[in-house]
C-alpha cells in the first residue's frame, strides 16, 4: 500500500529546489566586490567544515563501535 506524501513535505522539497535553481542560475549578473578578506573567510569555512565532519565521524564511529564492542564485566562474573 502506497502512503501519499503530505502536502507540507512536498512543498518543502519544491521550495528547496526552487531556491537552489534561482541561486545557481546563470541568468543574473552579480555586481559585487570581493575584498581580500573574502578568500580568507572562504578558507576558514572550508577548514571548519572539514574538521567538523572529521569530529562528527569520529564521535559517531566510536558510538557504533561501542554498541558492538566488548561489554565490561560485572564484579560477580569475575569472582565466579
Amino acid at each position: 500500500m502506497k502512503i501519499p506524501l503530505r502536502f507540507h513535505q512536498y512543498s518543502r522539497w519544491s521550495f528547496l529546489w526552487l531556491v537552489l535553481a534561482i541561486t545557481f542560475s546563470p541568468f543574473h549578473k552579480a555586481h559585487a566586490y570581493l575584498d581580500p578578506g573574502t578568500g580568507s573567510y572562504a578558507v576558514q569555512i572550508v577548514v571548519g567544515v572539514v574538521f567538523g565532519a572529521a569530529y562528527t565521524l569520529r564521535t559517531v564511529s566510536r558510538r557504533v563501535i561501542g554498541w558492538f564492542g566488548k561489554k565490561p564485566r560485572k564484579d560477580s562474573e569475575i569472582d565466579g
